[in-house]
């Protein structure tokens, strides 16, 4: 019997290491062309553990998946690198059904049924939490997905880290037709900062649309189809401020913070000083400039 117990023990142990090894998922371009030996859904990880994509790719590089219970001898071998669209749609959740289309990425090959392949880990939060992510949104409906969202799981909401509108390369959201209009770009790319913009419009957001046009940004590149690029973070909901700091008499500010559940942020400002409404402090500081921190402690 102990014997018995120590196996089955061992086994438990090594179920639950291989757990947090690299696993994966796919998905069918058509959900009707699943087969049995297609491992068809998304993600999840055990409580704890949140998803950090590996690798992922769209289009077809087997005979057999997703191909409706029949099998051909002619597919094309054709896979698009799509690892980062599906780390910025999964990393930092406990779960995630990301699957790549022809709206959002250029089709790899046309007139063929593809599927797309994610390969992730379950990895402590902690790992995670300070991955930059990035994100791409097109200009027109006919370069591909223009109207792209960006998301945070619950407690975390979105800090942007950068961004920018505009064209630096001929690949990205081109559109099923690869014309010379969306390969046009200027010599050494071109693209205005948007960072401001975006930030005023997402940050503090479990979700936010980062497409971006011309009446938005201004026009960095007349004639060209353009795209909106974005790098991200999804922090602590309560390293965000709700809003600018007030200024009040004898240079004073008022900094009001998110709650984060029932944590209590705790002011940037060395010389912070509890005011009497719940999480908000009044600082003795002349220059204002700790406040572009936006960290808890």
């Amino acid at each position: 019997m102990k014997l018995f117990t120590s196996a089955l023990l061992a086994a438990c142990a090594n179920a639950e290491t291989e757990r947090f090894m690299t696993q994966a998922f796919t998905n069918c371009e058509h959900s009707h062309l699943a087969t049995a030996n297609t491992d068809v859904g998304g993600a999840t990880c055990p409580k704890n553990k949140v998803i950090r994509v590996m690798a992922a790719t769209y289009g077809r590089n087997d005979d057999n998946t997703c191909n409706g219970g029949n099998t051909y001898a002619s597919w094309p071998e054709c896979a698009l690198d799509v690892s980062d669209h599906a780390a910025a749609d999964c990393d930092g959740k406990r779960s995630c059904d990301y699957n790549a289309n022809n709206s959002e990425i250029v089709d790899p090959c046309f007139g063929i049924t593809k599927f797309t392949k994610v390969l992730y880990k379950c990895e402590n939060a902690a790992d995670v939490d300070d991955q930059v992510k990035n994100s791409v949104s097109c200009e027109w409906a006919s370069q591909g997905n223009h109207n792209r969202q960006i998301s945070c799981d619950a407690g975390k909401v979105i800090e942007i880290q950068n961004s920018w509108y505009g064209r630096q390369d001929a690949d990205t959201c081109n559109g099923r037709e690869l014309t010379n209009y969306s390969h046009s770009v200027p010599e050494g790319g071109c693209q205005r900062d948007s960072t401001s913009y975006l930030a005023d419009r997402c940050d503090g957001k479990r979700a936010c649309s980062i497409k971006m046009t011309n009446a938005d940004i201004g026009d960095p590149c007349y004639g060209v189809t353009k795209y909106s690029n974005v790098d991200f973070k999804c922090i602590n909901e309560c390293n965000v401020l709700d809003a600018q700091p007030v200024f009040q008499e004898g240079s004073e500010v008022e900094c009001k913070t998110r709650k984060n559940g029932n944590k209590k942020c705790i002011a940037t400002c060395p010389d912070a000083k509890r005011a009497t409404r719940k999480n908000v402090w009044t600082c003795d500081r002349s220059d204002p400039q700790w406040v572009e921190a936006k960290q808890c402690v």
